[in-house]
């Protein structure tokens, strides 16, 4: 249990500047990009369209 309790404590002290906006970005580029396969993108589009379909068929019913 101690050990769960030290671990949890160390995440919370690693993970506070995220948190709190206080992380220094110096360096950092501020435009991110991601890049991703033509297979996926078209997975990931037919999946919006599904939900946004079934949204309306919902909201129309």
């Amino acid at each position: 249990m101690v050990s769960v309790m030290g671990g949890y404590a160390r995440t919370v002290v690693l993970l506070s500047p995220f948190d709190s906006e206080r992380l220094a970005c110096d360096g950092f580029a501020e435009e991110i990009r991601y890049v991703m396969e033509m297979a996926a993108a078209r997975e990931g589009i037919a999946a919006l369209k599904a939900g946004l379909m079934g949204l309306s068929d919902h909201l129309f019913a």
